[in-house]
């Protein structure tokens, strides 16, 4: 059926641009969510997007509101509830499109991994799996890595986006203060369904150990994938072919046991006798 678009409209009214690559006999459909100031056809979403669809997908994605796609809003406005929210707007337009299935499939990156996992909690029996890559797992964790930064910025009530110019993208304070009410570790035993996490070696934002304390959380073990050399956005085509292959490796065998797969996963994902995840 090849590649649509439709612009629908949030609770709020505003327009977001979605894109669908629908297939006539998928395996699945999977919802693909992006992150804070991203949008849905940037490398990273492209590499997690192929990867599903190499795997047999249809697949879902779309530019969230307050950020800088085609769909409406403003950077002033942007937090995890406005992200998350435009994700259950998608989805429940979604279940009046004939192409529609449950149980489904979300990935996310960054705060869009946030958003995807915090719906795979709140709603377990619709989602079948969930991919999280360069995932913000919660905001404490995030606030400890710019904790100078956030002083700055509650002090100034808002910043702006190194790069982006006057008066270019500005984020009000309510962004942090959003973020901090949400933790995936705090309800990770709902999520029972297969779960892939992903990081860059030298990823600063979501790094492998908050990876390893949402994994500590979950009821079954998950497959861990950390990309040599790799930052948040995974800037190099290596490292994007290095996650490409491992999302589509894992989505082609469910049935394998976690963190055994060859190719850089970590050698093993289950706790040791202490109760713990190797290092």
């Amino acid at each position: 059926m090849g590649d649509r678009t439709e612009t629908i409209s949030n609770r709020h009214g505003v327009p977001i641009f979605v894109v669908m690559n629908l297939r006539a006999r998928p395996r699945g459909v999977a919802f693909l969510c992006h992150g804070l100031s991203d949008v849905h056809d940037t490398v990273h979403m492209q590499a997690i997007n192929e990867a599903f669809v190499a795997a047999g997908f249809s697949t879902v994605r779309w530019d969230a509101s307050n950020s800088w796609g085609r769909s409406g809003g403003s950077f002033w406005h942007a937090t995890a509830t406005n992200h998350y929210d435009d994700l259950t707007d998608v989805l429940k337009w979604a279940r009046t499109q004939k192409w529609y299935r449950e149980p489904f499939y979300l990935g996310g990156f960054s705060l869009g991994a946030l958003c995807a996992g915090t719906y795979a909690e709140r709603y377990s029996p619709k989602v079948a799996g969930l991919v999280l890559c360069s995932p913000v797992i919660a905001g404490s964790l995030v606030l400890q890595r710019y904790r100078a930064l956030s002083r700055i910025w509650r002090r100034l009530g808002f910043i702006w986006e190194p790069g982006s110019g006057w008066p270019g993208k500005r984020y009000r304070y309510e962004l942090v203060r959003d973020l901090m009410e949400y933790d995936l570790r705090l309800a990770a035993d709902r999520l029972t369904m297969p779960v892939f996490l992903s990081t860059g070696s030298r990823d600063r934002l979501t790094t492998l150990r908050h990876l390893r304390s949402l994994a500590e959380a979950l009821p079954n073990p998950p497959t861990i994938k950390l990309i040599r050399g790799a930052t948040h956005r995974f800037e190099k085509e290596a490292h994007r072919s290095d996650l490409q292959a491992a999302v589509t490796e894992w989505l082609a065998d469910q049935t394998s046991t976690p963190g055994l797969t060859a190719g850089g996963l970590l050698s093993s994902t289950r706790k040791n006798k202490a109760g713990r995840y190797p290092p």
